[in-house]
Formats: C-alpha cells, sequence, structure tokens
C-alpha cells in the first residue's frame, strides 16, 4: 500500500513539473511572438480605399513609404503603405479606443508617435519595431507638455509640472534637470514644440513675457543641453516643423510694412540661417521629407486653398478642398488632406 502511494506521488510530481515546463515554453514563445513583425503581404489595396474606413489623424512619407495613424470608433492603427510597391506592409493597433489627435515624427534613426496629450510616446525604429512606449505620467509630466526623442533614440526631453525641462535616459529611466524656466522679463518661460537637433541641442518654440504679468509674445530659439543654457528670439506666430534633423521656424504674422515677407529660419542640424520668404498673410509653411511646403490655410470657405511647393502654386484640386490641413510632395503627386465643406477627404493629385 505504502509503495502504491509513493508512486502516486512521484506520477503527480512528474505531471505537475510537465506542466510547468509547457507553461514556460508558453510564454517564451508568446514573447517572441509580441516581438515580431506584423506585417501584411497581401493587402494590395491603395491608400485612397484603405484609409476610406478610417479616420485619419496624421500622416509622413519616408524612405518611398507612406506612414500613417488612423482611428475609427474602436481602435487607432499604425499604417506603413509601400509607395514603391503599392501594397500595405504593416497595419499594427497602437490604441484601445478612438483618438482625436496624434503626430508622427520622422528621426534620423527612426520615428515616434505621440497621443494623449503628447503623454504616451511611442519609439519605432527604422524597421517599426517597437522600442519602448513611454506614460509621461509616472515621471510627472504636464498634462499639455512639449515631448520630442532623440535622434539616436536614447533621450526623451520633456517639461514637468514645475515648468522644469528635463531629459530623460531611456535605457536607465534617469532624469537630468535642464532648465528651469521662470515668467521673469525677456526670460523663457514656456515652450510649446521642441525637437532634437543632434543629441546636444534643443529647438524650440514658445513664450516669453514683454512686461511684468501683462504682454507676452512668441519666441523661438535653441537649447544647449550641455552647458544647461538657451538662446532666444521674440517672434510672433511662430510654428514649429520637423523632419529628421532638420527643423523650419515660420512666422505666420506678416506685416504689411513688410512688404509681406515673412522672417523665418531653417535648421540642419544645430546649424541654422534666417529664411526671407515673399507670401501672403495666413500662410502656413511645413518642412516634409520633400523640402518646405506652402499651405494657404484661413477661416473654412473664406480663403481659397493654395499649395506652393518647387516655387509653382497649386490652386486647382482634383477635389474641390474647402480648407486643407496637410500636403505632402512625392514622386510628382501630391498627397492632400483637408475639409470639403464640413467632410475631412484624403486625396492624392498628379502633377508635372
Amino acid at each position: 500500500m505504502k509503495k502504491k502511494r509513493k508512486l502516486l506521488f512521484l506520477v503527480l510530481v512528474l505531471v505537475l513539473v510537465l506542466v510547468l515546463v509547457l507553461l514556460m515554453t508558453g510564454c517564451n514563445h508568446s514573447k517572441i511572438e509580441k516581438k515580431s513583425k506584423k506585417k501584411i503581404n497581401n493587402s494590395t489595396e491603395s491608400i485612397e480605399k484603405i484609409l476610406k474606413d478610417y479616420e485619419l489623424i496624421d500622416y509622413e512619407i519616408c524612405n518611398n513609404e507612406f506612414i500613417a495613424i488612423t482611428s475609427d470608433k474602436n481602435h487607432a492603427d499604425l499604417i506603413v503603405y509601400s509607395l514603391e510597391n503599392e501594397k500595405t506592409i504593416l497595419k499594427e493597433k497602437i490604441h484601445d479606443g478612438p483618438l482625436a489627435k496624434a503626430s508622427i515624427t520622422i528621426l534620423s534613426n527612426g520615428l515616434t508617435i505621440s497621443y494623449g496629450n503628447n503623454h504616451y510616446t511611442n519609439i519605432y525604429d527604422k524597421d517599426y519595431e517597437l522600442i519602448k512606449s513611454i506614460d509621461f505620467f509616472d515621471y510627472n509630466a504636464d498634462s499639455v507638455s512639449p515631448i520630442c526623442v532623440s535622434q539616436d533614440l536614447k533621450y526623451a526631453a520633456f517639461m514637468k509640472e514645475d515648468n522644469s525641462l528635463n531629459l530623460l535616459n531611456l535605457e536607465n529611466d534617469e532624469i537630468t534637470n535642464i532648465l528651469l524656466l521662470d515668467n521673469n522679463v525677456d526670460k523663457l518661460s514656456f515652450i510649446f514644440e521642441m525637437t532634437f537637433l543632434d543629441n546636444n541641442t534643443l529647438c524650440y518654440i514658445g513664450a516669453t513675457y514683454l512686461e511684468y504679468g501683462e504682454q507676452s509674445t512668441n519666441c523661438y530659439g535653441t537649447i544647449d543641453i550641455a552647458s544647461h543654457t538657451y538662446k532666444k528670439t521674440n517672434s510672433e506666430a511662430v510654428t514649429l516643423s520637423t523632419y529628421e534633423n532638420k527643423a523650419l521656424i515660420h512666422n505666420q504674422a506678416v506685416a504689411p510694412e513688410e512688404n509681406s515677407k515673412s522672417a523665418s529660419y531653417y535648421f540642419d542640424g544645430a546649424n541654422g540661417k534666417p529664411l526671407t520668404m515673399s507670401l501672403t498673410d495666413s500662410i502656413n509653411a511645413r518642412l516634409t521629407s520633400s523640402g518646405i511646403i506652402f499651405i494657404e490655410s484661413g477661416d473654412i470657405g473664406v480663403i481659397k486653398p493654395k499649395v506652393i511647393f518647387n516655387d509653382k502654386e497649386y490652386v486647382l484640386f482634383d477635389i474641390d478642398y474647402t480648407f486643407l490641413i496637410n500636403c505632402i510632395y512625392y514622386n510628382n503627386r501630391l498627397y492632400l488632406y483637408g475639409y470639403v465643406n464640413e467632410e475631412l477627404i484624403f486625396s492624392i493629385m498628379e502633377i508635372e
């Protein structure tokens, strides 16, 4: 009887060990599957057809690929479409539930997707492998703080609720303070947007006070991370657009006495130069993979949409847009997105 009990006990132990081994093997396999690329190689629908089922949140073109953040009522997806082979090469869910706002930033070694008032940032390498997901709530970041990732994907700069600019080491989670902003006259008091020009230099647009507690204006400049110092130029209504390690500061306020010339600034890495652009009021300049593109954008239905690219003006489109949000040039085509009355429409137009 005792021998039977011992035998039964040994059998139970062996079964338990076998179950544990299988579970451990299954877990390891799951982790490998999560790291594998979720690529779709058999979808040959056109990008226009694919986007008809979604709301288009943001898009960029990089290395012959159309990169888009899309959303429906259930989830938001990252879609990568090969413009060279005309097929979808990646479709991956990035968020449960719809997204109203998100942005793609193309970096020298990959890209980032930020959403949720910039609180959440996904970092991808050039093969669209997810390197890290950051929840900036974990670092007491302010709800409207700007966030950017370095070109080598090793650091992130962000604002905290105490109005301090900080550098996060993405490899060990160490935080270093760069600057503490203040409200003194002619000091940098707030940062709206920023980007890395190189691994030691940030380019920003922000605000500064001209009088104590009363009048303020926009400004732009660079921040040297190593020396904890910044340069600042006051300029009204500036916008920042970026592509890899290049940045364009564009002044949207054009004074009639200046003969409709807009003073802007262009950075190629940490090297910058002023630009004087002959424009009419309210034109928005964007830096894309194909260079600088100007999109006229005013009140819907008041100003007729216009795109300026390579010194050519485009005012007649295949679709009668009333307001343009975005435009990117690629291979003799304009990739347009905007309003037709109250409906958002994406289209592709052949140009010479």
